[in-house]
């Protein structure tokens, strides 16, 4: 009996393990996405006040490259989270079906 309740603590600490990695790698996709997409947004709105302010495009030029830049900016990062439960869903089911032979591999033993 101790020793099925050792494997049990044990599978409880590996699933528990399991889901904070795929915790840990969703928090990433969403953190480097973020990055990315406000790094290209900074930029864009930067080339756009540099050539308002070097007079090379119109006010109303510049305006408008922001707000198409930023309505983009929007789109994208909204995007982010349904990106990064896609990936902790995905990083969840690679150890699902390692369970799943482990289960059946135990009630055959049974």
């Amino acid at each position: 009996m101790a020793r099925d309740q050792s494997e049990a603590i044990r599978q409880i600490m590996l699933e528990t393990a399991r889901v904070q990695l795929a915790e840990l790698t969703a928090g990433i996709e969403f953190w480097s996405g973020w990055v990315q997409r406000t790094a290209r947004f900074a930029q864009e709105a930067s080339k756009s006040l540099l050539a308002a302010s070097e007079r090379k495009e119109s006010a109303d030029q510049m305006v408008a490259r922001l707000i198409d830049s930023n309505r983009e900016y929007l789109h994208q990062v909204t995007e982010l989270p349904n990106l990064a439960v896609a990936r902790f869903n995905a990083e969840v089911r690679k150890s699902a079906p390692l369970r799943a032979r482990r289960r059946r591999a135990a009630r055959a033993k049974s």
